[in-house]
């Protein structure tokens, strides 16, 4: 699996939000995404194999957070950079104790 979105091994890739119609795991965390939630997907070639990738909101607005805030730093889909980012931004650091269910709100984007 490509360690972040795009690098050097994928040849393909397409991503957009999408309303789930029926239960899925998200990547990061593993819970459950309902049916009617908001989640991100994702899919691509990489190292000449297809992949499909599905995060719950909350895992994806960590994601994306953790993109800008370490922009030389791969980041693995599965939210492990490898390294514990110290002194994240409050809003980022509560995301990351709350339940995907808790978090109601979507990204701007995603609504």
């Amino acid at each position: 699996m490509c360690d972040d979105d795009g690098g050097p091994s994928a040849s393909a890739w397409y991503e957009e939000w999408r309303r789930s119609r029926k239960s899925h795991r998200c990547e990061a965390c593993d819970e459950t995404i309902r049916k009617g939630d908001r989640y991100h997907f994702a899919s691509g070639i990489c190292d000449g194999y297809p992949f499909s990738i599905k995060h719950c909101t909350r895992c994806w607005t960590i994601y994306e957070a953790l993109r800008k805030a370490k922009p030389r730093e791969q980041i693995a889909l599965e939210l492990n950079c490898g390294t514990p980012w110290k002194n994240a931004p409050p809003e980022i650091a509560a995301l990351a104790f709350a339940l995907p269910a808790d978090f109601s709100a979507a990204p701007q984007e995603a609504r």
